[in-house]
């Protein structure tokens, strides 16, 4: 009788320690946002946007530029502690469609937790050609999330290449690689299903202006004909947030004349004379940060701005000849 009861005694010992540790758990996940217990596999949804001008994909290839490259992923839970990172490549990344916004992926075995978490994710980093020293700046995201949290992570910043600041130019990409970054907040069930998504964004623009050579003057019989010859770009970043921190009110790095650079004069190529028209094309950094020498704090807003006259902020200055006749 005496050993049934201390029997008896272990396992409602037992019961009350495995109810304690459920309820711990719970606490923590409702804390988090996610239940670390319960790693799940999920297949995970990307969009890379399709851009008026830009296209992240290569023309003619079946196959886009984020499936040849892979992505990396950074998972935080909701009060931006670090979960893990991985790299999503080869048969795990598939092209889904495409639509009007853009394109769609899926990445297949995600190891993600039942419950909500945030999800980050990069591509084209070390392929473009971008970015001064693109593996350091890996590292140095990797370091931040881990020993900083969401918070440090978000506070990592890159650097153009020496190459383009050096020679006073503008990007250029190797193989036509865009650089992405992206965020989105997920929410896995208990099966491993989500219907969230991650949407990318790209960290350069392409800037096209069409510039008209000839103008009736209204209400006249008069036209005023011009012949533009040089233009350039100024105010151009050297560094800027690789990620999108919507909580983010000021610039970064500071705002001082070190961190920008101004473009070297180029010609306009031939005007057209069925048109009437030039035209020049760049790509400059598309600033995702907050402060007065950027073009937007909003991407949707830039991706839609197609402008009229409005050269905001005083990036671009045109060198001209004018005649009236």
């Amino acid at each position: 009788m005496k050993r049934l009861m201390k029997y008896l005694v272990m396992f409602l010992c037992m019961v009350v320690w495995a109810s304690s540790c459920q309820d711990n758990d719970l606490v923590e996940s409702k804390k988090t946002g996610v239940d670390l217990s319960r790693p799940v596999k999920t297949n995970l949804s990307f969009g890379v946007p399709e851009s008026h001008e830009v296209t992240v994909t290569r023309a003619g290839n079946s196959e886009s530029d984020i499936l040849s490259t892979g992505v990396r992923i950074y998972v935080f839970d909701m009060n931006g502690n670090y979960l893990s990172t991985q790299d999503i490549l080869g048969e795990n990344l598939v092209d889904v469609n495409e639509d009007l916004e853009g394109h769609h992926y899926e990445a297949r075995n995600v190891t993600l937790y039942v419950g909500s978490q945030r999800v980050y994710a990069l591509a084209n980093i070390t392929r473009s050609g971008y970015f001064e020293n693109a593996t350091d700046l890996l590292d140095r995201l990797e370091e931040n999330a881990v020993e900083g949290g969401e918070s440090s992570f978000l506070e990592t910043y890159y650097t153009l290449a020496n190459s383009t600041v050096d020679d006073q130019t503008y990007p250029q990409f190797s193989g036509g690689y865009m650089p992405l970054s992206g965020v989105g907040d997920v929410t896995v069930d208990a099966r491993g299903d989500t219907d969230d998504i991650v949407r990318m964004k790209r960290l350069v623009a392409q800037v096209k202006f069409i510039v008209n050579t000839e103008y009736s003057i209204p209400n006249t019989d008069r036209k005023a004909v011009f012949t533009p010859q040089t233009y350039t770009f100024y105010n151009i970043p050297k560094q800027g947030l690789i990620l999108e921190n919507k909580e983010r009110t000021t610039d970064f790095p500071e705002d001082n004349a070190g961190n920008f650079y101004n473009a070297i004069p180029e010609n306009f190529g031939v005007i057209s004379e069925t048109t009437k028209q030039a035209t020049f094309e760049k790509f400059v950094p598309e600033s995702i940060r907050q402060g007065q020498k950027t073009c937007g704090d909003d991407y949707d807003k830039r991706e839609a701005f197609e402008g009229q006259g409005d050269i905001r902020n005083g990036i671009m200055l045109l060198s001209m000849e004018c005649m009236l006749y």
